[in-house]
């Protein structure tokens, strides 16, 4: 399963760090901060896979789970998550996706501006 760790060298593979840092206008030694953690924050996070353009609510979720401790609930939640990237993979591929980005409904697309502002 990918982490936000992951996503983090994704993003610096493209930029370095006071790139991302004044992008999403955070603190200097914040993003330091976060690989010392071994995870991103759930906002953070969003935020980067957006400027990354890939789907902000997944990575929310999977930071979520990752700063929680260890529970029964946290490994449920984390099957389930499991199960959703493997169905949503498997609908993708069945529908004969390849890497074009879906288009959106003008609904959506209009709740979409409204949320891409800055962090």
């Amino acid at each position: 399963m990918q982490t936000t760790m992951n996503l983090l060298e994704k993003a610096f593979s493209l930029h370095p760090a006071p790139f991302w840092t004044e992008r999403l206008k955070l603190a200097r030694q914040t993003l330091h901060t976060a690989k010392t953690r071994g995870h991103l924050s759930p906002a953070i996070a969003g935020a980067l896979a957006e400027e990354l353009g890939q789907n902000p609510d997944e990575w929310i979720v999977v930071a979520a789970l990752e700063s929680e401790k260890a529970s029964a609930c946290k490994e449920r939640m984390l099957k389930r998550l499991q199960s959703a990237v493997r169905s949503y993979f498997n609908r993708t591929v069945a529908l004969g996706f390849r890497g074009k980005k879906p288009q959106r409904q003008p609904q959506q697309a209009a709740q979409g501006r409204a949320s891409s502002r800055a962090c």
